[in-house]
Order: structure tokens, then sequence, then C-alpha cells
């Protein structure tokens, strides 16, 4: 799967790496491809600060969340497909009710574009990042913000938990990927990767909470 600069959204055959759908409907950018916890639905962002839902089996929108005044870049599901959470240039980030399309809440915090958003694996927290240097750690059923860490230098583009939810991952313009303390936001370590920023915004952490290895995508 793989959203595009031209408007679409395709689908892909991983053996002989043809084209298999695509899916149409955006007259601007898609960014923020997830698909629900059930596989059954999949979520994209867009430019023009639309957020719509398609139903897998179909390959039809069957939702567009209006909301977001300026471009969404990130969606994510809570663990038990509930809830939908965007974030967006436009600083904010929204709560989705995924059956009716009605914007359950609005955390506000952030003081520049929500490049990131990822749910705890527990589902009890959000954590977002983006362009403030600054990652935000939110009890979803309050809309408070818990924790506040700060990122000496570089914008944040890429956050993943680790399966227990005991460690955050970011990765940032700064060229640094940073462990952070799933529960204090106190920060760990910090790994070097090379001299270009994480651009792919993609990170992902293995189970081995001691020996974390990453996947950038």
């Amino acid at each position: 799967m793989s959203s595009s600069t031209d408007r679409q959204v395709r689908v892909w055959d991983l053996a002989s790496g043809n084209s298999l759908r695509t899916l149409r409907g955006y007259t601007d950018y898609t960014y923020g491809l997830t698909f629900s916890p059930n596989s059954q639905t999949l979520a994209t962002a867009s430019s023009n600060g639309l957020v719509r839902l398609w139903a897998w089996s179909t390959k039809i929108c069957r939702q567009t969340f209006h909301g977001h005044h300026n471009w969404v870049w990130d969606t994510t599901w809570s663990p038990d497909g509930q809830i939908l959470a965007s974030g967006s240039l436009d600083h904010d980030i929204r709560l989705w009710h995924p059956i009716n399309g009605s914007c359950l809440k609005i955390l506000k915090g952030h003081e520049n574009s929500v490049m990131q958003v990822t749910w705890h694996p527990q589902g009890h927290l959000l954590a977002s990042g983006g362009y403030d240097n600054v990652i935000r750690l939110w009890k979803p059923d309050t809309g408070q913000c818990q924790r506040i860490m700060q990122v000496p230098q570089g914008w944040v583009q890429s956050l993943a938990w680790s399966p227990s939810g005991h460690i955050l991952a970011s990765g940032s313009s700064d060229h640094l990927v940073r462990l952070w303390d799933g529960n204090t936001g106190e920060g760990q370590r910090g790994f070097q990767r090379d001299n270009s920023s994480l651009r792919h915004r993609n990170l992902d952490v293995s189970s081995n909470a001691y020996e974390p290895r990453f996947s950038y995508f």
C-alpha cells in the first residue's frame, strides 16, 4: 500500500511488484495510511484537510471526516478500533468516531504542525510529535496533555511505541533516533542514523527493549 503526490492510493502485489488496484477520489496529496486493527477499514489523510475511511473489501470510500483546516499528515487507530486520531498542519489533533464520523475531541497544545500520532499499545495514551520540537503524551479519555518531552534539536517526524509500551522511540530532523521512558518521559538513549534526516517518517521498534532494533521506511 502506498500514497503519493499523484493523488492516488495504490495496492501492490509483493511478489510481482505490480499495481493491483488504485483507490481514487482525492484531488489533493494523500498521507497517513493506516489499517484498522481488524484490517477491514483503511484510513487516509490528505492535504485538503480531509480524512477518509475506505471499506477494504469493496475499496469504496464509506466515510469522510471534515474538521481540520489544513493538511492532515497522519492517522492512527486506537488498539480496539473505536477511535481514529489525526494530526494536522493546523496544530490540532482530532479524535474521530469511525462509525458516525463525529469529532469526539480536539487536542490542542502543539505550536506548529503535528506530523505524527501513535497510540500506546494499551490504548490509554496517545503520543504526538511535530514541527515544534515537542512530543506530547495525551490522555484520550479526558483530552488532557499528561506529559511534554522536549527534543533538543530538530522537529519530530516519526514516533513508535515498543510492543510493551515501556519505550517510545522518536526520529527527528537532527538525524537522531531517541528512546524515551514511556512512563516518566525521561530520555534514555540516542542513536545516530546518518547524515540525512528521517524524511520517510516511519519508524518501528522491535520487541526487545534491551537491544532495540529500528526499521525505517
